[in-house]
């Protein structure tokens, strides 16, 4: 609410409510950064099954389970709003990206193309059912 008040040469203007608009902004702000979270993490734990089901062979690309090192060392890093899957074993790159001998498998790449719009469903679901 703005009130204006004459006062000779000088007119006050004074806004009423703004601590509590600006609190109630920074609790939607709290509840959005939240949710985001959530949605981050059901969406990169989705992209890491994705890609074991892919190591499996249960997608597209060719089996690379031999002693299952590989397969269990898919991992999920969040920091902020930014997720990673991984793999810390040094052959993963050999089976991602190919070697002279052997053709890249693509585990990781292939399994974010084919599943882009579905984690992007599912960050935006848990923003819209949380906000």
């Amino acid at each position: 609410m703005v009130t204006v008040t004459p006062g000779g040469r000088k007119i006050k203007v004074e806004v009423l409510g703004i601590s509590k608009a600006l609190l109630m902004i920074k609790a939607e702000q709290l509840l959005i950064n939240a949710a985001t979270e959530i949605g981050i993490a059901k969406g990169i734990n989705h992209v890491k099954e994705e890609v074991e089901a892919s190591i499996e062979g249960k997608r597209a690309e060719p089996r690379s389970v031999d002693t299952g090192k590989f397969l269990s060392s898919v991992d999920i890093n969040i920091k902020g709003f930014k997720a990673d899957v991984t793999s810390n074993v040094p052959y993963a790159k050999y089976l991602e990206f190919g070697t002279s001998r052997r053709a890249p498998r693509r585990h990781f790449g292939n399994t974010i193309k084919r599943e882009e719009k579905k984690v992007n469903r599912i960050l935006h679901t848990t923003l819209k059912a949380k906000i």
